[in-house]
Formats: C-alpha cells, structure tokens, sequence
C-alpha cells in the first residue's frame, strides 16, 4: 500500500498538471503516506524458535509467526508478514540465523 502511494505521489509530480494542482494532489497523498509509515509495526524484540518466529513490537503487540513463511528480503532487510527487520537492528549472528530459518 505504502509503495502504490509513493508512486501516485511520483506520477503526480510527473504530469503535465498545473503546479498548484500537482500541489494539492500532493498535500491529499502526503498525510496518507506518513500514516502509512508511521503506524507500520516496528520490531523490539524478536524470539526465533526452528518452526516459529515470535517479534514484539514498540506498541506493546506480539505477533507469533510460524512457518510457511510469507518472506521478502532486500538487502538489509526482510519483510516477515506485517513486521520489516532491519539488519542493523540484531548482531550478525542473529541476522545469519534468522536468514536461515526465513529461508528454509
């Protein structure tokens, strides 16, 4: 959802519009993608069982994952369900593990 709004807010500043209205349009998209990026759950605390995946987030919900996984990875990051992990956030041994276990 965020990225489909970050590219509505990108065509828009890319047509042919008048500047004022790719300003309005602009302003209308601008508080959905700061919503967007503001409620998206931020990982606190992460539990890595073989079969399972236990994260806690920073407004206080535990999500319990387990496997098949629904996993994308970037690099420095994967996307577990509704949480993004970022590498630097864990130690490499952790990242290593977690990777393996996402993968398998």
């Amino acid at each position: 959802m965020l990225i489909l709004l970050v590219l509505a807010a990108w065509a828009v500043l890319a047509n042919g519009l008048p500047w004022w209205l790719r300003l309005a349009l602009l302003l209308t998209v601008l508080p959905w993608l700061v919503r967007g990026w503001w409620r998206q759950p931020r990982a606190q605390a992460l539990t890595l069982w073989p079969e399972a995946l236990a994260v806690e987030c920073t407004d206080g919900r535990r999500l319990h994952l387990s496997a098949p996984w629904r996993a994308a990875f970037w690099p420095g990051c994967v996307r577990v369900g509704p949480v993004l992990l970022y590498r630097d956030q864990m130690e490499d041994a952790v990242w290593r593990r977690l990777c393996l276990v996402l993968r398998a």
